[in-house]
């Protein structure tokens, strides 16, 4: 069976949005990164990796119930951009297939969603969720493409580009709340 791993991109400073955004609320008394680590754990992933900023650290661990699958990681320089943080994640994790990258603030994956993409995924080396035309998250990887990515910290990297250059397979959704992206309060208050 092949591995499964995701990444959650949560070590933002949420400037936009005024408040940490991993802490908004959700539904059933979830919040944005409750609700993601639950849809990975149900899902086929084998490894979920948060990566946070370090004043986040005790708060997330705190909050988070189980810890199955679940490891976190500190950004030591959360002002990089965000392809560091993703290096960072990548090479913490192991022994993996596929990968997904999930930022925090897309919080509407969903089981099926997931799992939909890593059955389409078999035979490609990207998959990329889409609603009307519209490209969303989260983005799914495979260990060949994840091999082109720079790993030393000092090589930045254009993942829309390493993923647009691999062709990769846009899977219809039914759902329009993949392209939720959460930056602003008025974007909260249209998707809640």
């Amino acid at each position: 069976m092949k591995k499964a791993a995701a990444i959650i991109l949560a070590s933002g400073f949420s400037s936009r949005m005024g408040k940490e955004k991993i802490f908004l609320p959700f539904v059933n008394n979830r919040n944005f990164l409750n609700q993601l680590i639950s849809v990975y754990q149900e899902s086929q992933v084998q490894q979920i990796l948060i990566v946070l900023r370090k004043e986040l650290y005790m708060l997330v661990k705190a909050e988070i119930k189980v810890m199955d699958k679940v490891v976190l990681l500190v950004n030591p320089t959360p002002e990089r951009d965000r392809a560091f943080s993703i290096q960072l994640g990548i090479k913490a994790l192991s022994d993996f297939d596929y990968l997904f990258i999930q930022n925090v603030d897309n919080p509407f994956t969903s089981i099926e969603l997931i799992n939909a993409m890593l059955r389409a995924g078999s035979l490609l080396e990207s998959v990329v969720p889409v609603y009307a035309h519209k490209k969303a998250h989260p983005v799914l990887l495979s260990n060949k493409l994840i091999k082109e990515i720079p790993l030393n910290s000092n090589n930045s990297f254009n993942l829309k580009q390493i993923i647009r250059d691999s062709k990769p397979l846009l899977l219809n959704w039914h759902k329009k709340n993949i392209l939720a992206n959460v930056n602003t309060q008025e974007e909260y208050d249209r998707w809640f």
